[in-house]
């Protein structure tokens, strides 16, 4: 066997090792903070679509407006973070209160933590995850107006960011538990 071939093997086997390792350590996240953008017209793999697109109007470049009231968006939620920075960008001319809340598990019951928002075009909410209900690996998210009337309000949704943040990893005695479990999340051990 040539040098060539025997380095080219090596190379071929040592890729798909690395590019393996890096989506790992992308999936934990070591520095303790993942930011999500979602324009709502590109699909995004951390956060889903607003749902039901019944209570809604087709996506556009210029957002998406509520039909009926609420509406959701799940977030993808491998790790376990302790806050999320729930940035919503909007807009509300006929000023109905809108509210945004995060689905929790209080002793068994799903409720809604909803928190006002302001008749800003773009307001950043924090959420504690603690009581988060955690559904498949996702959390949900609702954006709700009450007092809606669908014949005169136009609430349009233009983007959604979140920041999830948790305590940074700094050693590797908290990296390997942390690949443990993200590899029994893949494999479903």
């Amino acid at each position: 066997m040539t040098r060539a071939v025997y380095h080219l093997r090596i190379f071929i086997a040592v890729i798909p090792a690395v590019f393996l390792l890096y989506v790992l350590l992308a999936d934990i996240n070591i520095s303790g903070s993942k930011k999500i953008v979602y324009d709502l017209v590109h699909d995004q793999p951390m956060i889903s679509r607003l749902f039901p697109a019944t209570r809604l109007s087709g996506a556009t470049a210029n957002g998406q407006r509520m039909l009926f009231e609420p509406v959701y968006f799940w977030l993808r939620y491998s790790q376990k973070y302790s806050l999320a920075e729930v940035s919503l960008t909007y807009s509300n001319p006929s000023k109905t209160p809108i509210q945004l809340g995060l689905e929790q598990d209080i002793d068994g019951v799903w409720v809604y933590q909803y928190q006002p928002l302001a008749d800003d075009k773009q307001v950043t909410k924090h959420f504690d995850l603690s009581l988060a209900r955690i559904r498949d690996g996702n959390i949900r998210f609702g954006i709700s107006a009450p007092k809606m009337d669908q014949e005169i309000d136009e609430i349009v949704i233009k983007q959604i960011e979140v920041i999830l943040s948790k305590q940074p990893i700094t050693s590797w005695k908290e990296i390997l538990p942390a690949l443990g479990k993200t590899l029994g999340q893949i494999y479903g051990a």
